[in-house]
Order: C-alpha cells, then structure tokens, then sequence
C-alpha cells in the first residue's frame, strides 16, 4: 500500500518533524483525490467523515498472502484516512466512551495514521509507545520500564502477532494499568480457529501460514481465555455491533474478525 511505503522510507530519510510534515502532506494530498467520495450514507468515525463509499484496499503481493485477503480488500478502505473495518470498530469504541476517555491519559501502542486521527479528532489526551523512534514513548512492551499500575488506558491493536512473547505483553500491559484500568485490544484471527497457532517459521512459511511476512503467528478464539488468564475481565465487542454505516463488519470469510477485547484489571 502507498501509505505503507511512504512511512517506511519517509522514517529512514526524515528526522521526525520532516516526516510528520510528509505524512500531513500525502493525506492532505489523498483527500482532494478522493474528495469526490465526501458527502454521504457511510460514516467514518476515524476521520468523522461521511462518505459515499469505501474503496478497495491497495495490497502488496509480496507483503500480503493474496489467498488470505483476496475479499478482505474490497469496499474496505476510507477513502479520507484509510480505516480498515477493525480500525472503526476500536473507533466506534472510542466515541461511545468519549466521556471516559476524555478524563484519562491514554498509552497507544503502534497507532494507525487512522488511530491517531480519530484520538486528536476527538481532543482526547494520549502519547504513543512503540520500539522506534517516532514514538512518543520507546516502549518494549515485553518488558516496559513503567512502574506497577500507573497507566489508566491501553491501545494496542494488531501489535501481538509481531510480538515474540505476545502473552508475556499481555501481562506487562496488566501490571502497568491501574486498578479499574482498560486494555483496549485487537489481534488477525481466523474466524473458525479454535486455538492460537504458532511456531518459528522463517517469513516465507509466516507470509503463506499468516498472511504476512512480518506476523509470527494466528490468533484463536482462544485469546480471550488468555487474556482472562491473565487477571482480565473481558468483554469482546464485534463490529457488527456498531453502526452499519461505519462499514465495521465481520469478515472477510476466509481471513480475520473484526472485533476489539475490552479488557478491565
């Protein structure tokens, strides 16, 4: 996807103020191309627009298994922001607890051009956390230098299955949440998978197995077991319980859930 190469060469070549000023410029750029789509019955909640469709989804076959996603691409994208279904199904979330939210200082994980849009959109108080640089936070979310219950709100969406030790994650995002903390989560599931499949595949096997390169496994339906092992209470919310318009379904029928875990210590 050009968004996608745009990041990755403008982190290499740009210091930080560079890339964020690129990164402006590409959306500033996309929107006018796409003003065409603006004014209609679809709704983003990322980005607030409204929309007469989403587009398809520009995948890279060297990067995406195209057996996998082959349905998953299609009417998928905001045409505005780039939202994917799972994206505005944390976002739809995001608005419903927006007194909440408001109130809170917020940790996300690895955000979305599409998450940060929909967090400065709504005035909401957050810092991101990854291991690179662009961070507001270098984080190892393995091992997180942040002491024992001092973080109220957690994003982390589509981050674990990079993860080598994804449940060791888990319970380091537990210890540093408060008491009566949130934990928003969401992971690539296989929608009739059972159990999370997982093992030391070089990026070929990990791209034919998983869909990507860069994903070292699958997850079940068992994360939620995993996650409730871990001290959580659970409540998993499906995109098919948000507005039809935000085009949050579940789906597609051979790759992924749309759904995020609420997760409360």
């Amino acid at each position: 996807m050009v968004l996608n190469n745009l990041n990755r060469y403008a982190k290499l070549i740009f210091n930080q103020k560079m890339y964020f000023l690129a990164r402006k410029y590409y959306f500033a750029v996309r929107k006018k191309k796409y003003r065409k789509y603006i004014g209609g019955e679809r709704y983003c909640p990322c980005c607030g627009n409204h929309i007469t469709e989403f587009i398809d989804f520009e995948y890279r076959s060297n990067h995406y298994n195209h057996q996998m996603y082959e349905e998953h691409y299609k009417n998928t994208i905001c045409p505005v922001c780039c939202s994917l279904p799972r994206q505005r199904v944390a976002a739809s979330y995001i608005e419903k607890k927006f007194d909440y939210l408001r109130k809170k200082e917020i940790l996300f994980f690895a955000p979305s051009y599409a998450g940060e849009v929909c967090m400065n959109r709504l005035g909401l108080t957050w810092q991101s956390a990854d291991l690179y640089q662009f961070a507001d936070r270098k984080i190892d979310i393995q091992n997180m230098d942040i002491p024992d219950e001092s973080i109220e709100v957690i994003l982390c969406n589509h981050v674990l299955e990079h993860v080598p030790e994804f449940k060791l994650a888990i319970q380091e995002m537990y210890r540093v949440l408060k008491k009566g903390g949130i934990l928003e989560l969401s992971v690539p599931q296989f929608p009739n998978q059972i159990y999370t499949a997982q093992d030391g595949h070089s990026k070929e096997e990990n791209w034919k197995l998983y869909g990507q390169a860069d994903h070292l496994r699958i997850f079940g339906l068992d994360i939620k077991d995993t996650l409730t092992e871990c001290g959580f209470t659970v409540t998993p919310v499906w995109g098919n319980e948000c507005e039809e318009a935000a085009g949050c379904r579940i789906g597609p029928a051979d790759y992924d859930i749309d759904c995020i875990y609420v997760c409360e210590k």
